[in-house]
């Protein structure tokens, strides 16, 4: 696989994928958060977490469920690669002018270091 940094020099984000209606972390879906994490170890660099939330029709719901899999991502950056917390952000994907989509999934995306 690509090392952490080659792959993000390349893209300026990575999808993590979630089952329908779920926050669990697969083991093929960590090992991306994984090279998200060790790439940050090795920069000031900051990444902004977009969590879709497969178009639930109840708002509360929907909420719910992005929050959940936010939380999954930065909990994952945060505890096993001590990333800190002021370096992970949060969007929606109304806010980042993104459709949000129903392929069950969270965005990650990366903010260069501020030359």
């Amino acid at each position: 696989g690509l090392v952490g940094s080659e792959m993000c020099i390349r893209d300026s984000s990575i999808d993590i994928m979630f089952d329908e209606f779920s926050s669990f972390v697969s083991e093929e879906q960590g090992q991306k958060i994984d090279g998200i994490g060790e790439w940050m170890k090795n920069n000031n660099a900051s990444i902004r977490i977009i969590a879709f939330s497969d178009n639930l029709t109840d708002k509360k719901a929907d909420q719910e469920l992005r929050k959940r899999r936010s939380e999954a991502i930065r909990k994952i950056l945060i505890e096993k690669y001590h990333i800190s917390p002021e370096r992970i952000s949060e969007s929606t994907p109304e806010a980042m002018g993104y459709e949000n989509k129903t392929g069950c999934n969270a965005m990650i995306v990366y903010i260069p270091e501020n030359k």
